[in-house]
Protein backbone atom coordinates (compact mmCIF):
# COMPACT_ATOMS: atom_id res chain seq x y z
CA UNK A 1 0.00 0.00 0.00
CA UNK A 2 2.89 2.35 0.66
CA UNK A 3 3.93 2.11 -3.01
CA UNK A 4 0.47 2.59 -4.54
CA UNK A 5 -0.28 5.87 -6.31
CA UNK A 6 -4.03 5.42 -5.77
CA UNK A 7 -6.07 3.40 -3.29
CA UNK A 8 -9.71 2.41 -2.93
CA UNK A 9 -11.29 3.63 0.31
CA UNK A 10 -13.91 1.60 2.20
CA UNK A 11 -15.43 1.73 5.68
CA UNK A 12 -14.73 -1.05 8.17
CA UNK A 13 -18.35 -0.96 9.35
CA UNK A 14 -21.60 0.96 8.93
CA UNK A 15 -23.65 2.79 11.53
CA UNK A 16 -27.13 4.29 11.48
CA UNK A 17 -29.46 4.89 8.56
CA UNK A 18 -30.17 7.92 6.39
CA UNK A 19 -33.47 9.56 7.28
CA UNK A 20 -36.30 9.21 6.68
CA UNK A 21 -35.67 5.47 6.35
CA UNK A 22 -39.36 4.48 6.02
CA UNK A 23 -40.00 3.45 2.41
CA UNK A 24 -36.51 4.77 1.61
CA UNK A 25 -37.81 8.33 1.95
CA UNK A 26 -34.21 9.57 2.28
CA UNK A 27 -33.81 9.12 -1.49
CA UNK A 28 -36.14 11.99 -2.39
CA UNK A 29 -34.88 14.08 0.56
CA UNK A 30 -31.20 13.76 -0.37
CA UNK A 31 -30.89 13.09 -4.10
CA UNK A 32 -31.92 14.39 -7.49
CA UNK A 33 -33.81 11.43 -8.95
CA UNK A 34 -34.85 12.04 -12.59
CA UNK A 35 -32.21 9.52 -13.77
CA UNK A 36 -32.59 7.16 -10.79
CA UNK A 37 -33.46 3.53 -11.52
CA UNK A 38 -35.29 1.79 -8.65
CA UNK A 39 -34.53 -1.60 -10.20
CA UNK A 40 -30.71 -1.38 -10.05
CA UNK A 41 -30.17 1.68 -7.83
CA UNK A 42 -28.10 3.72 -10.30
CA UNK A 43 -28.52 7.33 -11.44
CA UNK A 44 -29.01 9.28 -8.21
CA UNK A 45 -27.12 12.54 -7.56
CA UNK A 46 -26.85 14.18 -4.15
CA UNK A 47 -28.32 17.68 -3.92
CA UNK A 48 -29.15 18.00 -0.20
CA UNK A 49 -27.39 17.09 3.06
CA UNK A 50 -28.00 13.70 4.62
CA UNK A 51 -30.43 13.69 7.53
CA UNK A 52 -29.61 11.59 10.62
CA UNK A 53 -31.61 10.54 13.71
CA UNK A 54 -28.85 11.59 16.11
CA UNK A 55 -25.42 13.17 15.88
CA UNK A 56 -22.74 10.44 15.84
CA UNK A 57 -19.76 10.79 18.18
CA UNK A 58 -16.90 10.28 15.75
CA UNK A 59 -13.80 11.91 17.27
CA UNK A 60 -10.93 10.18 15.37
CA UNK A 61 -13.14 7.78 13.42
CA UNK A 62 -14.69 7.88 9.94
CA UNK A 63 -18.02 6.20 9.25
CA UNK A 64 -20.50 5.30 6.56
CA UNK A 65 -24.25 4.92 6.89
CA UNK A 66 -26.03 1.66 6.17
CA UNK A 67 -27.25 1.54 2.53
CA UNK A 68 -24.81 4.34 1.54
CA UNK A 69 -21.48 2.84 0.49
CA UNK A 70 -19.86 5.79 -1.28
CA UNK A 71 -20.09 8.61 1.27
CA UNK A 72 -17.94 9.18 4.35
CA UNK A 73 -18.62 11.13 7.53
CA UNK A 74 -15.97 12.53 9.89
CA UNK A 75 -15.83 15.02 12.74
CA UNK A 76 -15.50 18.67 11.74
CA UNK A 77 -12.17 18.70 13.56
CA UNK A 78 -10.80 15.77 11.53
CA UNK A 79 -12.04 17.37 8.30
CA UNK A 80 -10.18 20.60 9.13
CA UNK A 81 -6.99 18.77 10.11
CA UNK A 82 -6.80 15.97 7.52
CA UNK A 83 -9.01 16.74 4.52
CA UNK A 84 -9.26 20.55 4.22
CA UNK A 85 -5.51 20.95 3.44
CA UNK A 86 -6.10 18.75 0.35
CA UNK A 87 -8.84 21.07 -0.92
CA UNK A 88 -11.64 18.68 0.05
CA UNK A 89 -14.91 20.42 0.91
CA UNK A 90 -17.82 19.09 2.94
CA UNK A 91 -21.59 18.77 3.05
CA UNK A 92 -23.25 19.68 6.35
CA UNK A 93 -25.21 16.98 8.20
CA UNK A 94 -28.76 17.66 9.44
CA UNK A 95 -30.77 16.24 12.35
CA UNK A 96 -33.92 14.82 10.80
CA UNK A 97 -36.59 15.84 13.33
CA UNK A 98 -35.35 19.36 14.13
CA UNK A 99 -33.69 20.25 10.82
CA UNK A 100 -30.71 21.62 12.76
CA UNK A 101 -27.21 21.37 11.30
CA UNK A 102 -24.89 19.10 13.28
CA UNK A 103 -21.85 21.28 13.98
CA UNK A 104 -19.59 18.40 15.06
CA UNK A 105 -19.96 16.11 12.00
CA UNK A 106 -19.59 16.64 8.25
CA UNK A 107 -19.84 14.55 5.11
CA UNK A 108 -16.81 14.63 2.80
CA UNK A 109 -17.76 16.22 -0.53
CA UNK A 110 -16.44 13.97 -3.29
CA UNK A 111 -17.14 15.93 -6.45
CA UNK A 112 -14.71 14.54 -9.04
CA UNK A 113 -15.43 11.35 -11.01
CA UNK A 114 -13.18 9.23 -13.22
CA UNK A 115 -13.25 5.94 -15.12
CA UNK A 116 -11.54 2.93 -13.61
CA UNK A 117 -9.72 0.37 -15.75
CA UNK A 118 -12.11 -2.54 -15.36
CA UNK A 119 -12.66 -5.62 -17.50
CA UNK A 120 -14.80 -4.89 -20.55
CA UNK A 121 -18.29 -6.26 -20.07
CA UNK A 122 -17.79 -6.86 -16.34
CA UNK A 123 -21.00 -6.91 -14.34
CA UNK A 124 -24.63 -6.96 -15.36
CA UNK A 125 -26.79 -4.64 -17.45
CA UNK A 126 -30.11 -3.41 -16.07
CA UNK A 127 -33.10 -4.35 -18.24
CA UNK A 128 -34.88 -1.13 -17.22
CA UNK A 129 -32.26 1.66 -17.57
CA UNK A 130 -29.52 -0.14 -19.54
CA UNK A 131 -26.75 0.92 -17.14
CA UNK A 132 -24.23 -1.66 -15.96
CA UNK A 133 -23.08 -2.49 -12.45
CA UNK A 134 -20.32 -4.82 -11.29
CA UNK A 135 -20.11 -6.73 -8.00
CA UNK A 136 -17.57 -5.33 -5.54
CA UNK A 137 -14.60 -7.70 -5.56
CA UNK A 138 -12.20 -7.19 -2.65
CA UNK A 139 -9.69 -9.85 -3.69
CA UNK A 140 -6.35 -8.57 -4.91
CA UNK A 141 -5.88 -5.04 -6.22
CA UNK A 142 -8.55 -2.40 -6.82
CA UNK A 143 -9.00 -1.27 -10.43
CA UNK A 144 -6.68 1.55 -11.47
CA UNK A 145 -8.11 5.01 -12.33
CA UNK A 146 -7.39 6.30 -15.85
CA UNK A 147 -6.29 9.60 -14.27
CA UNK A 148 -6.03 11.24 -10.84
CA UNK A 149 -8.36 14.28 -10.94
CA UNK A 150 -8.15 15.07 -7.20
CA UNK A 151 -6.97 13.67 -3.88
CA UNK A 152 -10.38 12.00 -3.42
CA UNK A 153 -12.77 11.07 -6.20
CA UNK A 154 -15.39 8.53 -7.19
CA UNK A 155 -15.56 6.04 -10.02
CA UNK A 156 -17.87 6.66 -12.96
CA UNK A 157 -18.66 2.95 -12.85
CA UNK A 158 -21.29 1.55 -10.50
CA UNK A 159 -20.76 -1.39 -8.16
CA UNK A 160 -23.19 -3.37 -6.01
CA UNK A 161 -25.95 -5.92 -6.31
CA UNK A 162 -29.76 -5.96 -6.39
CA UNK A 163 -31.16 -2.44 -5.97
CA UNK A 164 -27.95 -1.18 -4.30
CA UNK A 165 -25.52 0.79 -6.46
CA UNK A 166 -22.54 2.91 -5.47
CA UNK A 167 -19.33 4.31 -6.88
CA UNK A 168 -15.92 3.23 -5.62
CA UNK A 169 -14.14 5.98 -3.69
CA UNK A 170 -10.49 6.44 -4.55
CA UNK A 171 -7.78 8.47 -2.82
CA UNK A 172 -4.26 9.62 -3.65
CA UNK A 173 -1.12 8.31 -1.98
CA UNK A 174 -0.48 11.65 -0.16
CA UNK A 175 -4.01 11.62 1.31
CA UNK A 176 -3.59 7.97 2.33
CA UNK A 177 -0.38 8.84 4.18
CA UNK A 178 -2.06 11.78 5.93
CA UNK A 179 -5.01 9.61 7.04
CA UNK A 180 -2.58 7.03 8.43
CA UNK A 181 -0.45 9.70 10.12
CA UNK A 182 -3.57 11.19 11.76
CA UNK A 183 -4.51 7.70 13.07
CA UNK A 184 -8.02 8.01 11.66
CA UNK A 185 -9.91 4.80 12.45
CA UNK A 186 -12.80 3.04 10.69
CA UNK A 187 -11.30 2.84 7.20
CA UNK A 188 -9.94 0.10 4.94
CA UNK A 189 -7.60 0.64 1.99
CA UNK A 190 -7.11 -1.41 -1.18
CA UNK A 191 -4.17 -0.45 -3.40
CA UNK A 192 -4.83 -0.07 -7.10
CA UNK A 193 -3.25 -2.33 -9.68
CA UNK A 194 -0.34 -0.40 -11.22
CA UNK A 195 0.11 -2.62 -14.31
Amino acid sequence: MEKAEALCLLAQSHSGYPQPEEKFGFLSQTYNLPDYCSKCGTGHRQVNPFRLKTAPLLKRKAMQLNWIFDEFFVSHEVWAEVFKPFGIEFWPVVLHKSGEIVESVVQLKIAQQVDLRTSAGAGTHCAICGRSKAPLDLRGFAPEPVEMPAHIYRSNQYFGSGAVAFNRIMISAPLYREIRSAKLRGLQFYPCNQD
